[in-house]
């Protein structure tokens, strides 16, 4: 490779942590997840990957003047963090030519390791000499088959445990369970509407009998709504309080207190987990990889931080989050809810997810409230707190929609029964 031709094993090290502390958010996650700090040759570059590595698993990303700031008494440390990045400023970053050639220099080094060992054989122990050789090599062999049968074996692992615990997450809506066979975990799910058709209602509603009636782990992220506007909206939905009681606190009985006391201690008690506030990308894998949850739902993407640069724009930055915790997601094997707004859309495009148009690709289901306008003739057909939510997506089966009624007093949502679930 030309690349390796021009630089030697430093220079390559070098550059692949340069093009980190350059860029973090584009490639601190692949670095760490395609290389150890056995790829690295020199004990500089095993300290910053190491500190990069520590980082990362509390949510921080590592850029040159964080690294600084942590290394500011360790002088040589610091000169060789500013050739890093000095480095990447010389040459196109190509980082993922850089991490296959790190990965090649470390193949390169074990096998002249190999030739040291076998040039030093032990002829009086000849036996554990050849084992020790035999155990270096098979080290170095491309592991094809056994990687297949692995794969296989996990597979196998999955559905066996899928059968043992059920893995039941349905919404509580027999006619959306049936049309795309509930919440599955390792999936993307993505719900979107116009400002005020009930998004947060409704994913609160499906998280609270996920969390309560399917006994499962619920992290509800309001990054829109403070936990005690959700909390409110809780109450109403579990014990019946009213919605203009909780949101105009001066009309509660002393019996609407009482339950709320209830509310208190009943969620004390749940696995629905609530945090609002501002939350970024790498605080929420921080805390999915504390929790293991078994859903994880994000109230609205619109309202995560995300970083752009010059050569990354909002909605790329948005997709490009969006995929780091779908990756997360199948890695630690649980359902990723996210809501979305919708933008309005052109005089010849149909409304889609905001600011992100490659989350409708990414997405293994796709889903949107409808709710109809009540000045048209369509008042009379049907009754008040209907909506229709809309399937414009399913990786995994069909299409179509499932009416719902809404009753606006204590936020429930049920099947309208009159209608079935309707295909297309």
């Amino acid at each position: 490779m030309i690349i390796n031709e021009l630089y030697g094993s430093l220079e390559i090290e070098k550059l692949c942590l340069g093009c980190v502390l350059t860029d973090p958010h584009d490639w601190t996650e692949k670095l760490l997840t395609s290389c150890q700090v056995e790829h690295f040759d020199n004990y500089l570059s095993k300290q910053i990957y190491n500190i990069i590595k520590e980082c990362y698993s509390r949510g921080i990303l590592v850029d040159n003047k964080i690294l600084i700031d942590k290394i500011e008494s360790n002088v040589e440390l610091n000169v060789f963090a500013l050739e890093c990045c000095k480095k990447v400023g010389l040459v196109t970053i190509r980082f993922n030519d850089y991490i296959k050639i790190l990965i090649e220099n470390k193949i390169k080094r074990d096998i002249r390791n190999i030739g040291l060992i076998a040039q030093n054989i032990d002829i009086n122990d000849i036996k554990s000499s050849i084992k020790l050789l035999t155990d270096k090599i098979q080290k170095l062999q491309p592991a094809e088959k056994i990687d297949k049968m692995a794969e296989l074996t996990n597979i196998v692992e999955e559905y066996n445990g899928l059968k043992k615990r059920g893995d039941e997450m349905n919404s509580s809506f027999p006619a959306f369970d049936k049309l795309v066979n509930g919440f599955k975990r390792g999936r993307l799910y993505v719900l979107g509407g116009f400002p005020g058709t009930g998004k947060t209602g409704l994913a609160l509603f499906i998280a609270q009998h996920i969390a309560f009636h399917n006994n499962r782990k619920v992290l509800f992220f309001s990054l829109e709504m403070s936990s005690f506007d959700i909390f409110g909206r809780l109450a109403s939905l579990l014990v019946g309080i009213p919605s203009t009681h909780i949101q105009q606190p001066w009309l509660m009985t002393p019996e609407d207190l009482t339950k709320m006391t209830k509310v208190c201690g009943f969620l004390y008690k749940t696995n629905f987990c609530l945090y609002d506030g501002e939350w970024t990308v790498p605080t929420i894998i921080t805390k999915i990889r504390e929790e293991k949850p078994d859903m994880v739902i994000i109230d609205h993407l619109q309202y995560l931080p995300v970083k752009s640069n010059e050569r990354e724009k909002t909605h790329e930055a948005i997709n490009t989050a969006v995929k780091t915790l779908r990756d997360l997601a199948k890695k630690e094997s649980f359902c990723l809810f996210i809501l979305s707004q919708m933008s309005k859309g052109g005089m010849s495009s149909e409304p889609d997810f905001k600011n992100s148009a490659g989350i409708r690709e990414q997405a293994d289901l796709g889903m949107v409230i409808k709710v109809p306008d009540r000045k048209k003739k369509s008042i009379f057909e049907k009754p008040y707190g209907y909506l229709q939510l809309n399937i414009i997506k399913n990786r995994h089966g069909k299409m179509g929609f499932i009416p719902l009624i809404l009753n606006p007093d204590t936020l429930h949502y049920s099947e309208y029964a009159e209608f079935g679930a309707n295909e297309i």
